[in-house]
């Protein structure tokens, strides 16, 4: 027979590690990324970068004591992760940016969903640096550099 634990601690508030701490958190971030009427196009990007917070297990977002929401990463992941250089890179410049101490402002959530991603990609194997590298690398350069870098190409035949 299988006897399942039964906690007998009761938290007065209700706490969803990796995600929103408390639903002020939640409600701020919300109401961050609710586009204004005029600019309702953007909403499905908005609604991508909640649900990329949201469903983080690494990332917590909470409201400090000063009525702030907040974000951080959680110890135990920085620590399982602190010989990966990209990752821990990212956490502290999102630390020294001053990102992660408000979250009431659109730029800083729109930062944070996107390094999420990067971090994610990262721990799953995925070399997030091809994602940013130009497909066509003469494309993006202008016609001289290509004249020249054409000309270097064919002293080598």
């Amino acid at each position: 027979m299988r006897v399942s634990p039964v906690s007998n601690y009761v938290q007065k508030n209700k706490l969803s590690f990796g995600r929103f701490q408390d639903e002020n958190a939640k409600s701020v971030v919300k109401k961050t990324l609710t586009a204004p009427p005029d600019e309702d196009y953007m909403q499905p990007a908005y609604n991508y970068w909640f649900k990329t917070i949201d469903s983080d297990k690494n990332f917590i977002a909470y409201t400090s004591e000063n009525g702030t929401v907040k974000g951080k990463f959680d110890d135990e992941f920085a620590k399982r992760n602190s010989d990966n250089r990209f990752i821990m890179l990212s956490i502290e410049l999102l630390k020294r940016g001053g990102t992660l101490e408000d979250l009431s402002k659109i730029d800083n959530v729109e930062e944070i969903a996107s390094d999420l991603e990067d971090i994610n990609d990262t721990l799953n194997g995925i070399d997030v640096s091809k994602k940013y590298r130009s497909k066509d690398p003469f494309g993006d350069a202008t016609e001289k550099d290509y004249e020249r870098q054409a000309r270097i190409d064919n002293l080598a035949d």
